[in-house]
Formats: structure tokens, sequence, C-alpha cells
């Protein structure tokens, strides 16, 4: 018995899709956001054996528990725990260890991101940041950089209204976004 199919015929009473992206992105901007992101990054790592999780699952035999602390110079950034238990089905000693250490390392990771922007040097830095108000951590830009980075601007950055955009934004750059606009238009 041989079955013949027809091909599908679509509806004229469905709906077209748009597409996702009307416009493409420019590709300096996609170039400059990664390019913010790269470099290197230092952070301490802190281990310790986590006897409050300990305690209070003391009732599960075996059981293992770390918490790591994330800091970047003196402030804590983000804090982890793992656990693992060790028994009859999980007898791997080392493995059962290693795991609990590096669930507690990667819940560390996870809630710094959360918490505190650390992977973006433009981030504005929150009111529980050290500073009683956002007001309070503000550095105005100084006049050698405004005048500096006027300059930049006016020599490198070809599209008009781009250009506009920045000057009309230079009084309200903080020190240190001025000194990385410097250093991005200084290239």
């Amino acid at each position: 018995m041989n079955t013949t199919y027809k091909p599908r015929i679509p509806s004229p009473f469905q709906v077209t899709r748009k597409p996702y992206y009307q416009k493409e992105m420019p590709q300096d901007t996609v170039r400059g956001e990664i390019t913010k992101l790269l470099g290197t990054y230092q952070f301490s790592a802190t281990f310790e054996e986590d006897t409050q999780t300990a305690a209070t699952l003391k009732h599960i035999p075996g059981i293992i528990a770390f918490v790591c602390t994330i800091k970047k110079g003196d402030q804590v950034i983000g804090q982890g725990r793992g656990t693992s238990v060790i028994n009859q089905n999980n007898r791997f000693i080392v493995r059962t260890i290693g795991y609990a250490f590096n669930a507690s390392i990667v819940d560390a990771i996870v809630r710094s991101t959360k918490i505190l922007d650390i992977f973006r040097p433009d981030a504005k830095p929150h009111s529980w940041g050290g500073a009683d108000t956002p007001e309070d951590s503000f550095v105005g830009i100084t006049d050698k950089q405004k005048s500096y980075l006027t300059e930049l601007i006016q020599s490198n950055v070809a599209d008009e209204d781009e250009r506009e955009g920045w000057l009309s934004q230079l009084s309200e750059l903080t020190k240190d976004e001025a000194s990385q606009a410097i250093q991005r238009f200084a290239k």
C-alpha cells in the first residue's frame, strides 16, 4: 500500500511574522560594549568549613559543607555555600568533597554578579556600596578632563549626532567615567 502525502499549504489567514530585529545595531556600538568588559579582574576567594550549615543539618550523617567568600580588594562581593553528603550511595570521598567545594565557589560567583555589577567598569555605585547616597560618591569631571575630552571627541567622532550626544553629556560624567572615555578616544 503506497501512501501519498500532499505538500503542506500555508493558510492565507496566518499572520506574517515580523523579523525579530528590525534594524541591526551598529557594529561599533557592539564592539565598544564588548571591549569594556575585556580585561583581567583581580579577586580573592576564601574557603572555610561551613559550621553553621553543618550544625543546622546535624541530623544528616556525613554532611560536608563549605562557604566561599569572594572579595574584590577589601569589599565582599559574594558569598556562596556548597554541601554534599558522604553515605553508602555516594562513597567516593574525594569527589564528594570536591563537589561541595566547587558548588560553594559557583554559588559565590553567581551571587556576586546579581548583587553588584562588578564586571562593568561603567556601573553606577549603589547606595549600599559605601556612600550614604549616590550624590555623596559623585566626583564630577575636572576642567582639564573636560577640555581634553572635548578635543578628542571633536577629532575622533565622525557622526554629528553621536558627537553632539557626547558633548551634551560631558558635564554629567564622573571623574572615573571621563578618564575611561579619554582612554577610549585616545587610542
